[in-house]
């Protein structure tokens, strides 16, 4: 005989935080309470948001601050957090819940009013893990939003190649420098119109792509690369995809082309070493080692190599309703892949003063390899619309 689960309780809103989504399936702005108790998942929340939970979450009850006495508990208390830490504990002591698991993202404030009142909590063990094998139709969410990605990134490769190249090498569109700001523009309006919003898209040219995670400014130059990294989220599913292409409009410089190349070679065998049962970390080592072997640095103790192109991140990540979620494809990854994980390979290289190479696809992870998730090229050199 096994001991039944602890108690879950999650509080928070379900737009940031995708263990709220992922365990309630309910979507909404404000917080609210979930709590998972033998075979019971409940949500507590206001009179206002109710009668969508009831029709739209995966709650088997639905329960109202009011049924706990809120409003008398605001009066007495004059505090809401002490009027809903009052209520809580009520609505936790009918389900005979005195001790609970949380995320680790659990309000501090309210564990602290919480315990004040008799309730333990003890942070939830790898909560994350329960996320990462997605279902069919989860697959097929993130896949829809891996199709406005590539729609963005079309978008910005008609922008370059239709750009005329001017007498100092700068690109111009419609008479006006062609710019960071307007393709990450345009790529965000291409999100919108697919009902996905992409923050913080990378289009960095030049040695601004340096920095992996500069999202990039200013006139493009012809025959400097640009790295193009768009993670959307859908509005809709809240699935997020990530893709990443390094190109160039005109002829890229012989370093870049070396970097590139390898790291194309890279992306092919990390990609190729992708099933159940390989660990994130021995991918990431595999690919540390092959640029180590071809010249290039890595962060890895013994393998830093100051002043020449070096991998200076992790390998992938998972990606689910979060943008980095488990599994970790880096040193970290010490968990088998299994079926059912969505992962990113993305290796790159970078060098202060000329710029930086990335190639990211994303892939589901099948029974006996992977399936690669993304149709987007790969190619360096643009040619003129």
């Amino acid at each position: 005989m096994t001991d039944a689960p602890r108690p879950l309780l999650i509080h928070s809103n379900s737009y940031d935080d995708p263990a709220m989504l992922h365990a309630s399936g309910f979507l909404a702005t404000d917080p609210f309470t979930y709590l998972e108790t033998n075979g019971h998942r409940v949500i507590l929340t206001s009179a206002l948001e109710a009668g969508r939970a009831r029709k739209q979450s995966r709650a088997t009850a639905i329960r109202e601050m009011d049924e706990f006495g809120i409003q008398a508990l605001l009066r007495e208390t004059r505090s809401w957090d002490e009027a809903y830490a009052a209520a809580l504990d009520r609505f936790l002591a009918e389900y005979g819940v005195r001790d609970a698991l949380v995320p680790r993202e659990f309000p501090l404030y309210l564990a602290e009013l919480l315990r004040k009142r008799g309730v333990k909590l003890e942070v939830a063990p790898k909560l994350g893990e329960q996320r990462r094998r997605k279902t069919a139709a989860e697959i097929a969410a993130i896949e829809e939003t891996q199709r406005a990605t590539e729609a963005g990134f079309d978008e910005a490769l008609r922008m370059l190649r239709d750009a005329d190249v001017a007498g100092d090498r700068s690109l111009v569109l419609d008479g006006k420098p062609l710019t960071a700001e307007r393709v990450l523009a345009e790529i965000e309006v291409t999100m919108l119109e697919r009902g996905c919003v992409a923050d913080d898209t990378i289009a960095a040219g030049g040695p601004h792509a340096a920095d992996p995670h500069q999202v990039g400014t200013g006139p493009y130059r012809a025959n400097e690369a640009i790295v193009i990294d768009i993670y959307p989220q859908s509005r809709r599913s809240r699935f997020f995809a990530d893709m990443t292409r390094t190109v160039c409009r005109g002829e890229p410089p012989d370093e870049i082309v070396r970097m590139y190349d390898i790291t194309l070679r890279a992306q092919h065998e990390g990609i190729a070493m992708v099933r159940p049962g390989v660990t994130g970390k021995e991918i990431h080592e595999r690919i540390e080692d092959l640029y180590f072997d071809a010249g290039y640095g890595t962060t890895r103790e013994g393998q830093r190599r100051p002043g020449v192109p070096s991998f200076i991140h992790g390998l992938g990540h998972g990606v689910g309703l979060a943008i980095h979620e488990a599994p970790s494809i880096g040193r970290s990854g010490v968990q088998p892949l299994e079926p059912g994980d969505v992962i990113t390979i993305e290796p790159g290289l970078y060098l202060e003063g000329l710029g930086g190479v990335r190639i990211e696809d994303m892939l589901v992870v099948t029974e006996t390899g992977a399936r690669n998730l993304t149709r987007a090229a790969k190619v360096l050199r643009l040619d003129s619309g």
